[in-house]
């Protein structure tokens, strides 16, 4: 179930990359889920608009201002690149700029995730648009922190603990008594059991790892309608 804030960002910012004065946000953005979810917002991926000039919206590019061969032609050549669907992640980072030049020496950067980073994208080094050598800018702030609600695998928080460091992600879920626990990921220089499994969470304490002065958020969600 996602939560109200989510939900409340998601509905807010669609298909956009949201960029406001201590936050980046941005939702996975997938081919197939773009007419339904913002037929009226700008196409991203340039390459699509190939040969269709007039085209500016999704629903301009569905339609007959983008010559159904000339459309058919561009989708295969993003399909066969594995880039019909970028995740929140890598599109939050490519805005990551505006919170480089704001950062101060007692703000905290707190990079969100719903679920924690998938192996065959964000972390995948055979991958063009993997997150892995981006996600190191976070490290220019003196305070920094990676937290995701949503478990995934082992290896890909091994690969991004070696970019940013293990004991710098966290995962914060709530407990079966509605309170929020957040922990390492990081036992012993490698990565812990509560941060791969799916379990419910028992909240017994927590760790306060910051409390600066200022906090900069970037967010990345991975959320699609059928969670909603």
């Amino acid at each position: 179930k996602v939560d109200k804030m989510t939900l409340k960002i998601y509905k807010q910012i669609k298909c956009l990359v949201y960029t406001g004065k201590d936050i980046v946000a941005a939702t996975v953005l997938k081919y197939d889920k773009v007419k339904e979810q913002c037929p009226d917002t700008p196409v991203e991926w340039r390459e699509l608009l190939r040969g269709c000039p007039n085209v500016r919206t999704w629903a301009e590019f569905e339609s007959n201002l983008c010559p159904l061969d000339v459309r058919n032609k561009n989708l295969d050549a993003m399909k066969k690149k594995n880039q019909l669907e970028d995740h929140g992640e890598y599109r939050v980072l490519q805005h990551f700029d505006t919170l480089v030049k704001r950062r101060t020496k007692k703000s905290l950067l707190l990079f969100y995730s719903w679920g924690s980073p998938c192996d065959y994208k964000c972390t995948n080094q055979n991958y063009q648009n993997n997150i892995l050598n981006a996600i190191a800018n976070i490290k220019k702030w003196k305070n920094y922190v990676f937290v995701f609600s949503k478990p995934y695998k082992r290896p890909p928080l091994t690969n991004l603990g070696n970019r940013i460091d293990l004991s710098n992600i966290f995962r914060c879920d709530k407990g079966n008594n509605g309170r929020t626990a957040c922990k390492s990921c990081s036992d012993n220089g490698k990565v812990s059991d509560f941060c791969i499994l799916s379990f419910k969470v028992t909240v017994i304490g927590f760790q306060t790892f910051f409390r600066p002065q200022f906090v900069i958020y970037a967010l990345g969600f991975q959320l699609f309608p059928k969670q909603l």
